[in-house]
Formats: C-alpha cells, sequence, structure tokens
C-alpha cells in the first residue's frame, strides 16, 4: 500500500467491464453507478474518465496511456469478475503505483474474494460516493468507513458507512462522461426509442435470499423529492435531443413508498407526456406485488404518466418456495397484481426462479403457461443462483452445493448449484425449454392487444399496420439469434463447441414451441381482428403459407407454422410438428441456418445467408408468391412512410 500514489489525486478512470448481462439481454448495461461517482468527485479532480469495455472501440492499455491516471475505480457484477480481474491486471502492469478501487455488487458482497483472487487494492462497499470522495481528498485509508483494504497483515475491513440520507443533495450522474467517449447505449427491443437508466430511490426494504440487496442497502429505502428526479427525468430527455426516450428506473421496488411515486407521477402528466411531440417518454419500473395490489389508483396514475412496462418477480407458483425464500408475498396475491396491470394495458414482465432445491422438472414446466394464463405479456425464466452476500449463497456453501468456479456462469443461465433431482445439463435445457414454451407468436400479438387497452395518452389509437408489426418480429427473432450467440459464446469451458451447445439450446426451444395454447389462441383471436391487414387480405386472400423447421440430423420435423388467408387477412394459425401439404408458399430451413457465429460483421452474414440458400439448408417454394410478397412489403414500406399514425 505504502508504494501506491497517495492523495489528492487528479485524474480518475472509472472502468466498466464487459461480461454476460445475465436476464438483461435487451438492455445495454448503463454504468450508473460510475457516473454517480463521477458527478460527486467532479469538482475535486483535474480530470475524469469513463471506460466501458463494451462499447469502446480502443483498448485498456491505449486509453492508459493516453489518459494516465492517478486513480482508477472498477465496478462489478458477479459475471464481470473474470473481465474486472483482467482489465486491473493491465492497470497494474502499466503502472503498480496506481491505487484501484473495486465497487458494485459483487465487491461489496464477497469483498475477501476479490481483493484474494484480484490485484485491486481495495474495496468500497456499499454507496461509493462517499468513500470514493474520501480517497480521493487523500484521506487516510484506515480512517475511510465502508472501505476494505490489503495491508502487509491482510486484508482490513472497516466499519460499514452510514447511507446517504439526502439524496437530493447527490448531483446527477455524470452523463456527459458517456458523450466524451461516443457511447450510445440501447434497448434492442425498443428500435424507436432512445435509451437511458435512472434511480428514483435507493434500496429496497424486501429480504428475499436470492437478491443482493439486503446487504447492499441493508434492508431499507430510500427517495428522492420527486421534484428532483422529474428535474433529471427533463435533463436526460434533452440530452436525448428531445427525441422519444425509454427510462428504466432501476429501483427495485419502485412503490415502497406510494406517496413520492404517485407525486412523480402526477407530474409527468401535469408536464404532458404523451400528448403530442412536447414529450414522449416511456418508463420500465420495477416494484413487489402486494404493493401493486394496494395502491391501484396510484398504479394507474402512473400508466396514464407512461410508467407501462412492470417487471415484477413473481418468482414460483408455490407458496412454500415464497416462504423459504423469504419473499413472503401468497402466489394469490401475485396473480391479482397482474391482472391489475393488465386491466390497465400495463406490460407486465413476470420472472421466475427455476431450480430451487423443493421445484421438480414437472413443477418447472408448469410455470410458463402459468404466466400466460395469469396474464403476463413477456417472461423471464433465470436458474437459481447464489450471489456472495446473500442469504442463498450462504446456504448453498454450508450444504456444500455450489460447485462452478468460474464467474462468468452466475448469470441465471448457467446452472452453479447442484439440484437433487436435475444434473446442470437438464436445468440448463430445461430454462430453454421454459422460455420457448412462453415466448410464441400468440405473445406478440397479445402485446399489440395490451397496447390497445392501455390507459393515458400512451395507448395505441390504431389498429397496428402489418407492416410494423412483421417489422417487430423480425426485431425479436433477430435479437433471439444475437442472445442465442452470446449465451453460446458464454458457455466457455464446456465440452461442446459455440455451435453445438447453441444447436442444443435451439432444440429445447422448439421441442416447447409446439403448444396448443397457440392454435386455441388465433382460432378466438384471428390476427386481421388486432392488426390492420386489410390490404394484404385482398392481395393474398385463399393463399396459404407454411414455415417449417427441420433437423435433418435427426430426419425430424422440428417446427410447421401454417397460415391461411382470408379477405379480412390472416385468418387461422397453427403449429404443429407435421408440414401440410396444402399450401402455395413455403420456406424450409435446416435448424443450422438459425446459426449465426459470434461477431459476425455484416459482409460475412450476407455471404453466410447466400451459402446457406446454395447448399440448399434453406429452401423456397412457391417462387410467383415471394415476388408477390417482395413487391407487396415495398409498397407497404412506402406507404407506412408517408401515412404512419400517431400513437
Amino acid at each position: 500500500m505504502f508504494d501506491l500514489y497517495a492523495g489528492p489525486h487528479h485524474r480518475v478512470l472509472l472502468i466498466s467491464p464487459n461480461g454476460p448481462t445475465g436476464l438483461s439481454f435487451a438492455l445495454n448495461p448503463i454504468p450508473l453507478g460510475l457516473e454517480c461517482i463521477g458527478a460527486y468527485i467532479k469538482e475535486e479532480v483535474e480530470d475524469i474518465l469513463l471506460y466501458d469495455e463494451f462499447l469502446d472501440k480502443e483498448s485498456l492499455s491505449q486509453v492508459l496511456s493516453t489518459f494516465k491516471p492517478d486513480l482508477v475505480a472498477v465496478s462489478m457484477s458477479a459475471t464481470q469478475h473474470n473481465t474486472g480481474k483482467a482489465l486491473i491486471y493491465k492497470v497494474k502492469r502499466f503502472d503498480p503505483r496506481i491505487p484501484v478501487i473495486a465497487g458494485g455488487f459483487h465487491p461489496t458482497g464477497a469483498p475477501e474474494i476479490v481483493l484474494g483472487d484480484m490485484e485491486c487494492d481495495a474495496v468500497a462497499r456499499g454507496e461509493g460516493e462517499l468513500i470514493f470522495m474520501d480517497i480521493v481528498k487523500g484521506k487516510p485509508w484506515a480512517e475511510i468507513n465502508g472501505l476494505s483494504y490489503k495491508t502487509p497483515e491482510g486484508i482490513k475491513h472497516n466499519p460499514d458507512r452510514e447511507q446517504i440520507q439526502d439524496l437530493d443533495a447527490l448531483p446527477f450522474p455524470a452523463r456527459d462522461l458517456r458523450k466524451k467517449r461516443g457511447y450510445i447505449y440501447k434497448n434492442v427491443l425498443q428500435a424507436g426509442r432512445g435509451y437511458d437508466l435512472m434511480y428514483f430511490g435507493r434500496g429496497c426494504w424486501g429480504k428475499c435470499t436470492f437478491c443482493c440487496e439486503p446487504y447492499f442497502s441493508n434492508g431499507k429505502q430510500r427517495y428522492r423529492s420527486p421534484e428532483r428526479a422529474f428535474e433529471e427525468i427533463m435533463a436526460i430527455y434533452d440530452l436525448h435531443e428531445r427525441k422519444p426516450l425509454r427510462i428504466l428506473i432501476s429501483d427495485p421496488n419502485i412503490l415502497g413508498q406510494h406517496k413520492p411515486t404517485e407525486r412523480l407521477a402526477e407530474l409527468l402528466i401535469e408536464a404532458g407526456n404523451g400528448l403530442g411531440k412536447k414529450l414522449d417518454i416511456t418508463f420500465q419500473v420495477m416494484s413487489r406485488t402486494e404493493h401493486v395490489v394496494m395502491h391501484p389508483d396510484v398504479v394507474e396514475k402512473m400508466i396514464r404518466a407512461g410508467m407501462i412496462s412492470w417487471e415484477v418477480g413473481l418468482e414460483s407458483a408455490n407458496d412454500a418456495d415464497l416462504q423459504i425464500t423469504k419473499k413472503q408475498i401468497s402466489v394469490e396475491k401475485q396473480e391479482k397484481a397482474v391482472t391489475l396491470l393488465r386491466s390497465l394495458g400495463g406490460e407486465v414482465l413476470g420472472t421466475y426462479v427455476i431450480g430451487l432445491e423443493s421445484q421438480t422438472k414437472a413443477f418447472i414446466k408448469t410455470l410458463p403457461e402459468r404466466g400466460r394464463e395469469i396474464g403476463c405479456s413477456s417472461c423471464a425464466f433465470g436458474i437459481a443462483t447464489p450471489f456472495p452476500g446473500s442469504g442463498f449463497w450462504d446456504d448453498m456453501k454450508a450444504k456444500g452445493r455450489i460447485f462452478e468456479t468460474n464467474w462468468a456462469r452466475f448469470d441465471e443461465n448457467n446452472a452453479v448449484i447442484t439440484h437433487p433431482e436435475m444434473t446442470p445439463k437438464e436445468l440448463e435445457d430445461l430454462r430453454s425449454w421454459c422460455m420457448g414454451r412462453f415466448w410464441n407468436l400468440d405473445v406478440v400479438i397479445d402485446q399489440v392487444r395490451i397496447e390497445e387497452i392501455r390507459v393515458g395518452p400512451f395507448r395505441r389509437k390504431f389498429k397496428a399496420q402489418l407492416i410494423d408489426f412483421f417489422a417487430s418480429v423480425g426485431g425479436k427473432l433477430g435479437f433471439a439469434a444475437a442472445v442465442g450467440s452470446e449465451l453460446s459464446v458464454k458457455h466457455e469451458g464446456k465440452a461442446d463447441s459455440e455451435k453445438d451447445h447453441y444447436i442444443k439450446s435451439v432444440r429445447a426451444i422448439f421441442s416447447a414451441f409446439v403448444n396448443p395454447r397457440v392454435n386455441k389462441f388465433f382460432q378466438a383471436h384471428p390476427m386481421h381482428e388486432i392488426i390492420d391487414m386489410r390490404q394484404f387480405g385482398r392481395m393474398f386472400n385463399g393463399t396459404r403459407f407454411q414455415v417449417v423447421v427441420d433437423d435433418r440430423a435427426r430426419k425430424k420435423c422440428m417446427l410447421a407454422m401454417y397460415a391461411s388467408i382470408n379477405k379480412n387477412g390472416i385468418d387461422s394459425i397453427k403449429i404443429s410438428k407435421k408440414p401440410d401439404p396444402d399450401f402455395n408458399f413455403m420456406l424450409r430451413a435446416d435448424i443450422n441456418a438459425l446459426y449465426i457465429p459470434s461477431n459476425t460483421p455484416v459482409a460475412g452474414q450476407i455471404k453466410n445467408l447466400v451459402n446457406i440458400f446454395s447448399n440448399g439448408t434453406i429452401k423456397i417454394s412457391g417462387l410467383p408468391v415471394l415476388a408477390k410478397l417482395i413487391l407487396y412489403g415495398i409498397k407497404e414500406a412506402i406507404s407506412s412512410k408517408i401515412n404512419k399514425p400517431a400513437l
């Protein structure tokens, strides 16, 4: 420690390592914590630089050579442990005298592990602003509460730091740091909107054993004033040039205190959010379900204000699981919350934990249908994963059930603990099966229906156009393929190849995709009732389309999707494992055509597409219909741009 540069420090480098993003596939991970620290110390230092390995085009070595920091902070989650360690190694090879401070959920929960495995010099536990300011000013480390650090005698842990009570006193996060590096963060599934992240309050009083919040925030919750939060929303909107925007509010339980949240919604409504082009911001929020049920009037006001997307932790459809994990919310109350949100046009993302000790394979297979039955518009299924510092980690470690040592796999997509009934591979395949069982064409259509019943100005005022619907489906399919490639890359160390791992996951998904639920849905809700497809119906009346996915290596059909058209548009859709011989147009592909090698450039993707058509991996029957489809697509794309209705 005595060889390190002593403060005051003048040139600070803030590092966000790359790494698996877990269940948040669609969201670029914005390093909000580092931006908060950057804003807090800004007036005390000569210069600050943010380095986000996920987006930066330069190597860290290049940045170190040009910026020459005298202090470095690295924020990381468990999945960023390996990459964070590698970046810290580079800092120390550049100049071993630079103090390196690690922070975030993972170092806070596992300071001994992080300090023991990495070359970082200290860990800032919990909120970082006050701790890092003390370091910047050169305060002796022995006097900085909340700091764990290396000494010649071993690791020393100072007392915990008191939490910041007046959150309004903190400056807005330094989002200008990202602009210096040219970073543009995206929500892949919100193609027409910019994307950003903010917090309204901090912490959660929940005690869920699998969550990191209980140890990070000591089970306490604090809020900024609604006026201060609204002021930041306007600043973010200006940063995005006042273009349509989606903001994720990161509070794990935004309704923990409903009065401040209600007032924030009122401020957005008073500002005319969603009315014309003056203000167009939608929000994704997170809440415990019992508070949704307790405050229906506030929930309606929030949706009218633009808080239309709701992530709720359902976790299980078994009350015993909810008690064991200290979720302590009944299944009945959770289902009431989903029903309420759906009745108001809220998009409900329900999250389920699979692989808990009491869960059987048969029980887990009921969860996707359960999510659809109660009204979820989307669902995520995460494998039970213990994180250091959580009660679940302590329990699994005491039982000797944590077998994985590669932190990159602690992403809720890989099994890292043993299960009494299932092998890790069976559990991972089951997770893919759950995704395939839930995510089907009826879910995509249902999301459009929800937009049409939504209360407030963000309700869809016109039927969705067919061209926009197909563009949305295409975007989701492309995103799903990219996610599959990401997962196949990050299965690192397993015996099968990247491609083999991906194809195995796709097989598990398609084994669940053929579902009587989908056929029943389209019998009750023909697509033309929800999507405006009159032009399509007139042009293709009487045509029968079919898409088939084969697994030629196993000599079997994985999926056959059949659609018949009448004068109103698509009249019926059925999905089976047997192609229908009666069709006018068919696209037939081998399962290998779905694999896109990771990090393939656009030119390589085009070449790959040409190859799979030329070698017969994809075959098309009914070329006259294809030509007609292409002409229709061009016509509708032009018409859509000229006559696009406002939402």
